[in-house]
């Protein structure tokens, strides 16, 4: 009894061996995985079966069943087997590749260009080096384009020598409860096709934003954001600071700093969830959060109109001075920022309520 309690333990010492050789796509889904290694232990029983019947042993059938298996790595290789070879990349995940490169490439591009531009625009008209700044911002869109592609093309010829499809990326992203929803969900879709007769299009609800629009809003907002941060107009920035403006400068680096992460995040909610509404209702809340801490410093902002500058083209010096709001209308300035203040605790507030409504049928119209 201790010899066979023995041996069965060289089985699953064996399928634990497997295990660790095993592709990290096959361990996404629970079920799935629980059914290769179900399936390998039988493979092995009836093995040995076969082998007893013969005249071995249990002991010797199971040592030559294991033995007739392969070994771990070489089981494990079976199963990276996947996909049609296409250069160094699969077929399968060619076109998920080429839209990852066009997206990212999309992104670099339109950011490091009309930060070159304006730039180089500034530089222009304050009289500095533009060629220079020119010059420098194309390079650095050939530099980051570069850096992209390697990046990019590394991890996708990683995902094709084990054996990833575009489904295994996905379903990567989501745990055992989203996935098992998911197959329900299918199940469902395809349910209501057959008493349809006709596909469902996914559709994001009225009122929600389509990715295309999110991933669009977040490259440009990036971009101003990281100009209120980065504040490249140096002309700009003296006279500011010589006029007593230096909080005002320091207020949007701040603002600049929450309007990065969001329209970080903003980016990833059109690229990567896409279509997933439990990512929709993770990441319109938290974006709503991000412009909710804003709050206290438009607060700031509107009880200290002093800090706020008014910007005047002098006729006779031809040329942008700066100056502080005259407190007469100061009440103009103060209805502007209450407006400010309750659009954005009012815009935040319904984007978490839009995030709690949004249910999953809602977006398979």
């Amino acid at each position: 009894m201790n010899n066979k309690s023995n041996v069965n333990e060289l089985i699953e010492k064996f399928l634990n061996d497997v295990d660790e050789k095993l592709p990290a796509w096959l361990k996404i889904d629970p079920k799935e995985y629980e059914d290769v290694l179900n399936e390998l232990r039988e493979h092995i029983e009836d093995k040995v079966d076969e082998l007893n019947e013969s005249g071995k042993s249990y002991e010797e059938a199971v040592r030559l069943a294991i033995i007739d298996m392969g070994t771990p790595t070489k089981i494990a290789n079976e199963y990276k087997k996947r996909g049609t070879p296409k250069y160094y990349i699969t077929e399968e995940l060619w076109p998920s590749y080429l839209t990852t490169i066009k997206y990212v490439f999309s992104i670099i591009a339109i950011v490091v260009s009309v930060l070159t531009i304006i730039g180089t625009t500034v530089d222009l008209f304050a009289g500095g080096a533009w060629l220079e700044t020119l010059f420098s911002g194309l390079g650095s869109i050939f530099t980051f384009l570069l850096m992209a592609f390697a990046g990019v093309s590394v991890l996708f010829v990683w995902f094709s020598m084990e054996g990833y499809f575009p489904d295994d990326l996905k379903a990567a992203m989501k745990s055992r409860e989203e996935l098992e929803k998911e197959r329900k969900r299918k199940e469902q879709v395809a349910q209501y096709e057959k008493e349809l007769g006709k596909k469902s299009v996914r559709k994001m609800p009225k009122g929600y934003k389509e990715p295309g629009e999110l991933i669009a809003g977040g490259i440009f907002g990036l971009i101003f954001s990281i100009l209120f941060v980065w504040q490249p107009f140096t002309a700009i920035n003296v006279m500011m600071i010589d006029e007593g403006f230096l909080g005002f400068l320091n207020l949007l680096k701040i603002f600049g700093a929450f309007w990065i992460l969001n329209n970080i995040l903003q980016l990833v909610q059109g690229i990567v969830v896409n279509w997933s509404y439990v990512g929709h209702k993770i990441f319109m809340p938290l974006r709503a959060v991000l412009e909710l801490i804003t709050l206290p410093f438009w607060i700031y902002l509107l009880v200290n109109p002093q800090l706020f500058p008014i910007f005047w083209l002098e006729s006779t010096i031809g040329s942008w001075t700066v100056h502080h709001i005259i407190p007469v209308f100061y009440w103009v300035y103060y209805l502007v920022g209450i407006i400010i203040v309750l659009a954005i605790f009012g815009t935040s507030v319904h984007a978490i309520y839009k995030a709690a409504k949004l249910r999953e049928e809602d977006m398979y119209q």
